[in-house]
């Protein structure tokens, strides 16, 4: 039996002369949270998924590429001189999990010159140590 495996996933583009307010009206699309280049030296433009926690984490990483198919031509452009991420949190009950992802979705990430990060976490059950 599969363990079905939650999480969420978040869109980033970020870069050290990267003005995040400028973003926005490139994309077409409001973002979730900026942080301007001063914070850190690298300012960032997020994009957070949208399902609920308790959704599969399939449908976290389509629902965000597909948010990012009407700006496919403006990601692809802003990778040539910013980092473009996806990354993809997974938490599972178990120590072996997975997730299937349909090929279009990673041709479309590919496509935009995205990265793909995947992080699997392990949820524990609460011990009384």
């Amino acid at each position: 039996m599969a363990v079905e495996t939650t999480g969420w996933a978040v869109l980033t583009i970020s870069g050290t002369d990267l003005h995040p307010e400028d973003v926005t009206p490139m994309l077409g699309m409001d973002p979730d949270r900026m942080i301007p280049r001063d914070a850190w030296g690298r300012g960032i433009w997020q994009l957070n998924s949208r399902p609920s926690g308790s959704e599969k984490i399939e449908e976290h990483v389509k629902d965000l590429l597909r948010r990012m198919i009407p700006a496919r031509k403006a990601l692809r452009q802003l990778a040539r001189q910013h980092e473009v991420r996806v990354s993809c949190v997974l938490d599972s009950p178990e120590s072996e999990a997975h997730f299937e992802l349909d090929s279009r979705y990673l041709l479309l990430a590919g496509a935009v010159g995205a990265v793909m990060e995947f992080r699997f976490q392990t949820m524990h059950p609460e011990s009384n140590q």
